[in-house]
């Protein structure tokens, strides 16, 4: 995988790729570090009160602002692939994955807190992927020209850990951007990444082992609240999506794996596939991906 990576790089666009090399800093939420909330909250109720908002109230805020940012954030990343020819929106941006889900935006929230205490309020304003995605490139030259519109409104580059030019997994370019949906007054912190769509199918070969074992896992876990097939007391039939999605962040958050419609996230399972340092997800048109079957990838 490596030595595919390297090879793609092996021209000028690589070569500027590599030059790029890793920029910036964590960014936070901008309408979750206002002046205003801070002091909202603590005329209201103090400090006890700014626990359990920043906890329970502020997810909900970012993963409403998520849903509605949405459509803009596909739209734009849309024009971006139809501009750059040999570029694709991997899951065509699906919006069960692209928008992160709300239980993990909470489990994230207590983490940070966990870290930092009370130095740094609101945690929440930490989770910086609400929304994300991956643009699939055919090239170097097609990942430069990516980039490029990325930099370039409705998007603004905060920013980038550059897994190419430190020879890193999952080998791709990870973008921190804020996105300015239309006709919203404050931006919103998301995650594009970069990766080379010939290396896909070798992300995807090693998540195979490992996808069986975590649905038959979550098969078990669940098997006393389904429903039995044809009598038999056996539990339905479940099928698994295989899409290799970089979650390459800083906070290491794991995207969710999706299983026969539940986010097994919500479980508390960390779902890292320590074989190839990418993340699975669940993906409703696998074939796009993987053209030599029309099936899914894995019936367990």
């Amino acid at each position: 995988m490596a030595t595919l990576a390297r090879e793609a790089l092996e021209n000028d666009s690589g070569r500027a790729l590599i030059e790029r090399g890793s920029a910036g800093t964590a960014a936070e939420q901008p309408a979750l570090v206002a002046d205003a909330l801070n002091a909202y909250v603590k005329t209201l109720g103090g400090e006890a009160l700014r626990d359990r908002v920043d906890a329970a109230a502020l997810p909900e805020i970012l993963h409403a602002l998520a849903g509605g940012a949405f459509d803009g954030f596909r739209s734009a990343l849309e024009a971006i692939v139809a501009a750059v020819e040999g570029s694709s929106l991997m899951g065509n941006c699906d919006p069960r994955t692209a928008v992160k889900s709300l239980a993990r935006m909470r489990a994230k929230v207590q983490e940070y807190r966990a870290e930092e205490g009370q130095r740094r309020w609101p945690a929440c304003a930490r989770v910086q992927d609400p929304l994300r995605a991956t643009v699939l490139c055919s090239s170097a030259a097609v990942m430069l020209q990516a980039l490029k519109h990325l930099e370039a409104p409705p998007f603004e580059l905060l920013r980038l850990k550059n897994n190419l030019a430190s020879e890193e997994k999952p080998f791709n370019l990870l973008a921190v951007l804020e996105f300015a949906p239309r006709n919203a007054e404050v931006p919103l912190v998301v995650e594009v990444q970069l990766l080379f769509d010939h290396l896909l199918p070798l992300f995807a070969h090693t998540h195979v082992l490992y996808s069986v074992y975590r649905a038959r896992s979550f098969g078990s876990r669940n098997a006393a609240s389904t429903s039995s097939v044809a009598g038999k007391g056996e539990p339905p039939r479940r099928v698994v999506d295989i899409e290799a999605l970089v979650d390459d962040s800083e906070d290491d958050d794991p995207v969710a794996v999706v299983v026969g419609g539940v986010d097994d996230a919500a479980a508390g399972d960390g779902v890292e596939c320590g074989a190839c340092g990418l993340f699975e997800q669940a993906v409703v048109d696998a074939p796009a991906h993987f053209p030599d079957t029309d099936e899914p990838r894995l019936q367990v």
